[in-house]
């Protein structure tokens, strides 16, 4: 029975993402998971609350296994763009506490909840796809401001590269790679990126992305690239 795992499925893209596994039929089971219940209401998903900031990883590993021994597909969509009223344009306006929380969520509960996964996925086959950003590449950050967004996705991308590199010591390893989905109108990015060109959907980006997960070979792991699959600059 082929598994495949959205983790971050109750809102934006990872909803889409659910929705769009179950329509695709490729896969006989999907499991929706995060802190809030799922709205996913058809007979191949299985709902299971995680929360990657507030629970053990044993206690979350055994819920996912109890529902699916093995994981052939994964998404991690995880993330926020801001905690306070909107990201920061200057250094001024930088909270150290408010850093630290979107720190906490954009950086730290991706990677525990790929420690959470991963050990269902040594399949030999299996592909893990965590949503990091491009705002999130040092090489390419050419006008500033979002600090703690930036520095975030920053230090995700530093953790996928250190989770795949670990991960490549196992046998029959799962793929670990970085994904910049695409710019994407969700609830979180409405007020930034309404009205601007060439800005996807969350189902278009499902598509985009499934379609990337199932065409991605070893080549790719522990790298950071678009949902085309081109290298971007860590």
């Amino acid at each position: 029975m082929k598994t495949a795992l959205v983790i971050g499925a109750g809102e934006g893209i990872g909803a889409a993402l659910v929705n769009h596994l179950v329509d695709t039929g490729e896969f006989d089971h999907v499991i929706a998971a995060g802190r809030t219940a799922s709205t996913h209401a058809h007979p191949r998903v299985s709902a299971v609350r995680l929360d990657a900031l507030a629970e053990s990883t044993s206690a979350m590993r055994n819920r996912l296994t109890a529902i699916s021994p093995s994981i052939e597909r994964a998404f991690i969509t995880i993330g926020t763009l801001s905690l306070g009223p909107r990201p920061e344009k200057s250094v001024r306006e930088l909270d150290p506490a408010t850093a630290g929380g979107i720190y906490a969520v954009n950086a730290i509960a991706p990677v525990k909840a790929a420690e959470v996964c991963l050990p269902l996925m040594r399949t030999g086959y299996s592909t893990l796809c965590i949503l990091s950003a491009q705002v999130g590449s040092i090489g390419d950050n050419r006008s500033g401001g979002w600090y703690s967004y930036r520095m975030s996705k920053a230090a995700l991308n530093m953790g996928i590269r250190s989770l795949a590199l670990e991960e490549a010591r196992r046998p029959r390893h799962a793929t670990v790679v970085a994904v910049h989905p695409g710019t994407t109108l969700t609830g979180l990015s409405a007020g930034y990126v309404a009205g601007r060109v060439g800005v996807a959907d969350p189902s278009s980006t499902a598509r985009r992305l499934n379609r990337f997960a199932a065409r991605c070979d070893r080549e790719l792991h522990g790298l950071f690239v678009n949902w085309q699959g081109d290298r971007l600059p860590w």
